[in-house]
């Protein structure tokens, strides 16, 4: 796993780095967004800051993402309006925190990603396949099987029952949210109780009653814990 700490201030990298503690981190360090985009190695977690010389972290997250959309990105800044830019990232950090908030940032970070990196198994008929917790979008049931809709490799069937998926998934960052239906949060772009939810790839699904306030809450808790 590798965690790139774009800053530069030398203090607050030294800072970081300190606060990182897991034992397949390899932390790289870079004092300008120039640099970091030289690297040549796949970079899984980002620590960055926003207002640096030269190209800021805001541009610097762009180029990023078109190489790697797994990418997690977290800004650190010293100014809390940034955190309203509505740029897609997984942490806004001030640099003004904490250091017990910013480990347990950093912390949930690292978690995400090896969720991320979790594969689910799945058999149908004659067929096997795998999808990574990070690309699967959702889940639909039918009768005794389900298909798992994933965003690189389409879609895939299973046999299984579908409360034992929910489950299963939950941990992950799956929420139910129709008796047919589980979504991964980090796919949910709308939640309209009218509509349904839309999900990466501009699909609607539909909400059912009894699962709306769960939805409503996790979903909350799930953008919440991202400004």
């Amino acid at each position: 796993m590798h965690i790139a700490i774009c800053d530069d201030e030398r203090i607050f990298i030294n800072k970081i780095s300190k606060l990182i503690n897991h034992p397949d981190a390899e932390i790289l360090a870079f004092d300008s967004g120039s640099k970091l985009l030289e690297c040549k190695e796949k970079i899984d977690i980002v620590l960055l800051d926003i207002e640096m010389p030269g190209i800021n972290g805001l541009e610097v997250a762009e180029k990023l993402y078109l190489r790697n959309k797994d990418i997690i990105i977290v800004f650190v800044t010293s100014h809390n309006e940034y955190s309203t830019v509505g740029y897609r990232a997984f942490r806004y950090i001030l640099k003004s925190e904490p250091d017990i908030f910013i480990k347990r940032d950093i912390d949930e970070a690292i978690e995400e990603y090896e969720n991320n990196n979790v594969y689910l198994y799945f058999h149908y008929k004659q067929a096997s396949s795998k999808a990574s917790v990070g690309d699967i979008v959702y889940f639909e049931a039918d009768n005794h099987t389900y298909k798992v809709n994933t965003v690189n490799k389409g879609s895939c069937m299973h046999y299984g029952k579908f409360k034992d998926l929910e489950r299963k998934v939950e941990k992950y960052g799956f929420v139910r949210i129709h008796r047919s239906t589980i979504v991964n949060l980090r796919y949910v772009e709308v939640v309209d109780d009218e509509k349904g939810v839309r999900v990466w790839g501009d699909t609607w699904l539909s909400i059912g009653k009894k699962y709306s306030k769960k939805l409503e809450d996790r979903f909350n808790e799930y953008k919440g814990g991202r400004i």
